[in-house]
């Protein structure tokens, strides 16, 4: 319970903006990972919001798979 934290989570975003970004995955995202960025998009400025477990906006999740993918290619 850190209630200093509460502010750093983000806005939650539309069905329609979760759908854009996640048509950039070769897989469909499951209804509950909608329902959360509907709720809440991630977290700015502190990293860790729910103790070692880090919240990312959906874009910025996307991005990292991508880039995960672009280097094990590489490798």
């Amino acid at each position: 319970y850190i209630p200093d934290r509460i502010p750093q989570i983000v806005a939650g975003i539309s069905f329609e903006e979760v759908d854009e970004t996640a048509s950039r995955l070769p897989l469909r995202l499951p209804d509950e990972l909608y329902e959360l960025y509907k709720w809440r998009n991630g977290s700015s400025g502190y990293k860790f919001v729910f103790e070692r477990y880090e919240f990312m906006s959906l874009d910025h999740a996307v991005r990292e798979y991508e880039n995960e993918i672009l280097q094990l290619r590489y490798d």
